[in-house]
């Protein structure tokens, strides 16, 4: 089932991270999150926010679509991992099926931020999953 949700390489994706592609989801769509080699949550949440946007275009959704409106607030970092997670587990997981893949799983488990935040993103209600690799 996981051969679904997964993306060709991509040129030009910015050192790290690798959004995957949109995948119709029973007529909804699903998103893909790909970050290799995180440094921080950082790297999580900024792959998180272009995630959506890129999603919406390639669904053709319009500029006023709520995916976009996230990216924003992800991106903000004066504001804690755990306040900006919350907006996704909160808004966007429960609504939309978002498959976080994080390839490099010695670093997750090293890192407590990054720990934390690959269990809440497993935690969360919703329509969110997560792969280590």
């Amino acid at each position: 089932m996981l051969g679904r949700y997964r993306s060709p390489q991509r040129s030009g994706a910015p050192v790290g991270r690798q959004n995957g592609p949109v995948v119709e989801d029973s007529g909804r769509y699903a998103v893909v999150v790909v970050v290799r080699d995180p440094t921080g949550v950082d790297d999580v949440l900024d792959a998180a926010a272009d995630a959506p946007e890129e999603a919406a275009s390639a669904a053709g959704h319009p500029a006023a679509h709520p995916w976009r409106a996230f990216a924003a607030p992800l991106r903000t970092r004066t504001h804690s991992w755990t306040a900006r997670f919350g907006l996704l587990a909160v808004h966007v997981l429960p609504h939309w099926p978002v498959l976080l893949t994080v390839e490099d799983t010695e670093r997750v488990t090293s890192d407590p931020e990054l720990r934390a935040l690959t269990a809440a993103w497993a935690d969360a209600p919703g329509r969110g999953r997560v792969v280590l690799s």
